[in-house]
């Protein structure tokens, strides 16, 4: 196999043929050079189909990204992002290919930029955005298709073996770890070592982004995922433009946050962070703990399973991203945390009963019907841990709230147990001959972990 100008020449091809490859490649760009675009543009099609006839796809490659170049200089976005990708899938070994990391950026960015300009036409309400857009990614477009030009046809003269890949995308230089740590659990923010904030981009989508990639740590993300999650419902062409937008947008500011000069990583259609940004957020710390609670209560180890629990509930300061209220693409992992949250607050108020731990129960109880009111078996605990602890009244109280809650939102009476329970309470009766119940309530919700043992 020999190489010329870069080009991978198949072996058996003739001298001939090698120098007609160099030359008509060589009088391509001489001809765009003093004739302009249209000569030029019959040159490199006649050397893009001389390349393919040989198989010689790095030629293939090199000639039709040339080809995109002009079309993105006569304005041609559309026919240049067909020209690009094109070139894009001739490259047999990317990652051998010094320019093709350059390449595929110079694509993306092409690409969002033919569907804001579609978006444009459609939408007048963000006009101002969407021409701030435009003109941000055409002066993206403008730097990198100069880089790309001069290294595609300098030096012509030269040959020798590509230089290995310089900018693979997915790969990144050795840089030192820079840990962050993301709030998830009510209010959005993000801190750097020393607790000084990271300031993201102004870009809704960006910003969504970003939060997308830090609840899932550790995982990469597909890109048809995130524009379900984060643009569903939109034409498809449109939505992969605005994710370009946003990844654009978000890449930007984290470069100027300090978070490395390739804080994204875009791998075979999946997004992640870069693994050099070490990511803490409470989110993970709060599953964490009540997954480790959840291990140590199955072994035994009451002690130290409550204090898990207690760990995990104090990470909890509020819903799940709790300041998005105009989008619903976190609400099933908002969902999740809290049902976690009563599961613990479950636990915590189950064992406090259990070591006659009355106040604490009481506390957890009413934590636990703050979120859902409904719980029968847990208005049972609670009182009976009132009664225990001489708050009599309180342990009424508590029944005849449900039983109005219940006939308003259901149009039911309180279950057997629980009326037993009252009865016996309202009765100055020794409650331990109540039954307990020791069944899932009967107004539970669906899906939620019925309790094995109530108090």
């Amino acid at each position: 196999m020999e190489i010329c100008d870069g080009m991978t020449v198949q072996s058996g091809e003739s001298e001939k043929q090698t120098e007609d490859a160099r030359q008509l490649f060589a009088r391509g760009v001489k001809t765009y050079q003093t004739g302009g675009p249209e000569p030029a543009f019959k040159e490199l099609e006649r050397l893009a189909r001389f390349a393919r006839t040989k198989g010689n796809t790095v030629l293939a490659s090199r000639v039709t990204a040339l080809l995109g170049l002009i079309l993105l200089e006569t304005g041609d976005l559309t026919g240049a992002l067909l020209q690009l990708r094109a070139a894009q899938r001739e490259i047999p070994n990317p990652e051998e290919c010094h320019w093709y990391g350059l390449l595929f950026s110079l694509s993306n960015i092409t690409a969002a930029n033919v569907a804001t300009e579609q978006a444009r036409l459609t939408i007048t309400k963000t006009r101002d955005q969407i021409v701030e857009e435009i003109q941000q990614l055409t002066s993206e477009i403008k730097t990198k298709s100069s880089h790309l030009w001069q290294i595609l046809i300098t030096p012509l003269e030269n040959s020798g073996p590509e230089t290995p890949a310089i900018q693979k995308i997915g790969l990144h230089k050795a840089v030192d770890t820079i840990p962050i740590f993301v709030h998830l659990l009510g209010r959005f923010q993000v801190h750097m070592r020393g607790d000084s904030p990271v300031a993201l981009c102004s870009n809704r989508k960006g910003r969504a982004l970003f939060m997308v990639l830090v609840s899932h740590q550790g995982q990469r993300i597909h890109r048809e995922t995130l524009v379900d999650l984060l643009w569903r419902g939109e034409d498809p062409d449109i939505a992969i433009g605005k994710m370009h937008i946003a990844v654009s947008r978000l890449r930007r500011a984290l470069v100027k946050a300090g978070l490395g000069d390739e804080p994204l990583i875009f791998d075979q259609s999946n997004y992640a962070l870069n693994e050099h940004i070490e990511v803490e957020s409470d989110l993970s710390n709060f599953q964490s703990h009540a997954a480790i609670g959840k291990e140590l209560e199955s072994h035994g180890d009451i002690e130290r399973a409550v204090q898990a629990y207690i760990a995990a509930c104090s990470l909890y300061q509020g819903p799940f991203l709790e300041d998005i209220v105009d989008e619903d693409w976190h609400l099933t992992l908002r969902s999740q945390c809290e049902a976690t949250l009563l599961h613990l607050l479950d636990r915590l108020s189950y064992w406090s009963f259990t070591r006659k731990q009355f106040i604490n129960c009481e506390n957890y109880c009413r934590q636990l019907l703050e979120y859902d009111d409904l719980r029968e078996d847990i208005c049972r605990r609670l009182m009976r841990s009132l009664s225990y602890s001489g708050q009599r009244n309180q342990a009424i109280r508590c029944y005849r709230k449900l039983q109005e809650l219940l006939k308003v939102e259901l149009g039911v009476e309180p279950m057997r147990e629980t009326q037993a329970l009252f009865s016996a309470i309202l009765n100055e009766e020794n409650i331990e001959l109540a039954s307990s119940d020791n069944s899932a309530a009967r107004h539970q919700n669906p899906g939620e972990i019925p309790l094995s043992d109530t108090g």
